[in-house]
């Protein structure tokens, strides 16, 4: 998906794939999707929000850019 999202920047496939990456460690770092013994509690609500807007942002990108999501 990511080679139809940004076929023609190496460079920005770099800092998409390291986006992914980041955020999926934050959610097995922290309390977001299930709890888990092991899971830190996210310190408040501005930085859930923070998380949300982020991971939305670069999903909206890929799907925009696939041709899968229209806008």
């Amino acid at each position: 998906m990511l080679d139809d999202a940004v076929p023609s920047s190496p460079q920005l496939r770099t800092v998409v794939e390291a986006e992914f990456l980041a955020l999926t460690q934050v959610g097995n770092q922290f309390a977001i999707r299930h709890h888990e013994c092991d899971a830190q509690q996210l310190p408040n609500d501005d930085t859930r929000d923070y998380l949300f807007v982020r991971l939305v942002s670069l999903i909206a990108f890929v799907l925009r850019r696939t041709g899968r999501m229209a806008g």
